[in-house]
């Protein structure tokens, strides 16, 4: 695995962890329309493609995960 550091000041971080926010969001409310947990009545919010809710899952907790390790990158 190959890792990077960037050095981007708060303002440009808080723009990205909403960004991650935003994906996580949409990939956990993809999960539950795909278990029947929630309703397609919101014309803006449409599920992603994938192939099923556990695949679905696993990628809202991979943004999950990437949020977790900037916030504690930040706490530092």
């Amino acid at each position: 695995m190959t890792v990077y550091q960037i050095s981007l000041d708060l303002t440009d971080v808080s723009q990205i962890l909403d960004a991650l926010e935003t994906r996580a969001d949409a990939w956990e409310f993809t999960q539950n329309v795909l278990n029947g947990d929630a309703e397609l009545d919101d014309e803006l919010r449409i599920p992603e493609e994938c192939s099923d809710a556990t695949e679905a899952k696993s990628i809202a907790e991979h943004f999950r995960d990437i949020i977790s390790t900037i916030r504690k990158q930040i706490e530092k």
